[in-house]
């Protein structure tokens, strides 16, 4: 009874009952801390969840977002379709049209000029009668003079019937068969008089073809007619040079040449009065030079328009 009694008396001093405050504080603040980490816990999970919702729903926005404007742009792509072809099949439809109008237009110029030549071949067959009964050579001289004329550009307007899509001539084969007919017309012999051609294979405007190919016409022929009077064998020739909007020309012979005076050119002498006025038609300047051995005419011709 004694030592329970002591034991009891112990129990109920001061400083048991300090140990007892303290236990019981330490228990209350472990339990405390450990509701703060369980909240804690709790709150930082609830944050995490709330952050993958909204970030869910932001995604499902940008999604509908962009879903909305992949939308319009495919609606938006598909009217721009729709209109292009359209219009597409309008150009094509003007493309045609255009085309069409091209080829009429073309097959009406090469009618025009297969009857042009038509038409000239017939005036030079009249000529050509016409001196086969003449006996005065000078006269048939006159004649054989406006058969090449005719001839010449009768061969123009035959190429252009040929090419059938253009305007213009392309003038070096041009001149190796004018050259070559105008010697078999005045009676030359190929083998004897020889013609030499350098000239570029250039187009020319059938506005300037003409009047250039009757220029070398009248300088050839008049090369045939004197300047191989004397003997039946020589040389002429044709050089041309294409630079910066320019044809430089050079006509020329192996005979004596003259010494004409173009400013006050005779009446008689129409074939020069032709190049002169020829000349003038092309814008172009022209030289006569008379060489020991050549005889040289040269010219300078603008072929931009």
């Amino acid at each position: 009874m004694l030592a329970r009694e002591k034991i009891e008396t112990r129990f109920k001093t001061k400083e048991f009952q300090d140990i007892l405050v303290k236990y019981a504080i330490l228990q209350k603040e472990q339990l405390l801390k450990k509701q703060e980490e369980e909240t804690s816990l709790a709150k930082q999970e609830s944050e995490h969840k709330t952050g993958q919702r909204n970030f869910i729903l932001i995604l499902l926005a940008i999604s509908m977002v962009l879903f909305f404007i992949i939308a319009y742009l495919t609606l938006t792509l598909r009217t721009k379709n729709f209109q292009l072809g359209k219009s597409n099949d309008q150009i094509a439809d003007m493309n045609r049209q255009l085309q069409s109008e091209l080829d009429q237009k073309n097959i009406l110029f090469a009618e025009l000029h297969h009857r042009v030549k038509n038409n000239l071949a017939v005036l030079s067959g009249l000529v050509n009668l016409q001196k086969d009964a003449v006996k005065d050579e000078a006269v048939k001289e006159i004649l054989q003079d406006t058969q090449n004329r005719i001839y010449s550009i009768a061969m123009i307007h035959r190429g252009l019937y040929s090419l059938n899509d253009s305007d213009k001539i392309h003038f070096g084969k041009y001149l190796k068969e004018l050259s070559a007919s105008l010697i078999k017309s005045y009676k030359r012999e190929p083998e004897k008089i020889e013609c030499q051609v350098n000239f570029p294979d250039i187009p020319v405007n059938i506005n300037k073809a003409v009047p250039l190919a009757l220029i070398i016409n009248e300088l050839l022929s008049n090369s045939l007619k004197h300047a191989f009077r004397k003997s039946d064998k020589g040389w002429m020739g044709i050089n041309g040079r294409y630079e910066n909007g320019f044809l430089h020309l050079s006509v020329y012979d192996d005979g004596s040449g003259f010494t004409p005076d173009f400013e006050n050119l005779p009446p008689a002498s129409l074939g020069l009065n032709l190049v002169k006025i020829l000349s003038e038609q092309l814008d172009a300047t022209f030289h006569y030079h008379p060489q020991p051995g050549k005889s040289e005419f040269t010219f300078l011709i603008p072929l931009k328009a």
